[in-house]
């Protein structure tokens, strides 16, 4: 029993000093995050302010640049002004201009269709003429191959007749004569 409060108690040393140090790494490591992120928001925060310090400084410059050219501005105002009239006149020129052109191009373009179109039915008259001679020809070759058939078969008719006239009868396999 007094092993066991012993080891109880020595457990119990152990787990206080675990949590003590476990405590003071948890403290160390939020005060060491503290101070990085303080540092890093001071960054930050120098940035910042640099960079409202430039933008200040541009604007200020800006505006003194505006002041400076309020005379250049009043005449860039007076051919704003104008621009209207402008965009109006050069709008109806180039509107003349592009259906002129249109016009052109329109007039080539069906020309040349008509002229394609003209080609394409010349060249299917040729092709069909062509094909129907390709054709009369075929007929004639196949009436001529015909015919030589024709001969062909009649020839061997007779050569078979004159065949069986010569032999004196038919001669059937296996010895029987048939006159």
């Amino acid at each position: 029993m007094e092993e066991l409060e012993k080891e109880n108690e020595m457990k119990s040393k152990k787990l206080k000093v675990d949590r003590e140090r476990e405590e003071e790494e948890y403290n160390y490591k939020t005060k060491r995050e503290r101070t990085i992120e303080n540092n890093n928001w001071e960054d930050e925060k120098i940035k910042r302010e640099s960079e409202l310090a430039k933008k200040e400084a541009e604007t200020s410059k800006l505006l003194d640049e505006a002041v400076a050219n309020a005379e250049h501005i009043k005449e860039l105002e007076q051919k704003v002004e104008e621009i209207p009239a402008l965009v109006e006149k050069e709008y109806t020129r180039g509107r003349k201009e592009a259906t002129s052109d249109l016009e052109k191009e329109n007039k080539y373009a069906t020309e040349l269709l008509k002229k394609e179109f003209q080609n394409t039915i010349d060249r299917q008259n040729d092709k069909i003429e062509s094909l129907q001679e390709e054709l009369k020809k075929v007929n004639v070759q196949n009436e001529m191959l015909q015919s030589k058939l024709d001969q062909a078969y009649n020839q061997i008719k007779e050569m078979a007749t004159k065949t069986v006239e010569a032999t004196g009868g038919v001669k059937i396999l296996g010895g029987n004569d048939i006159n």
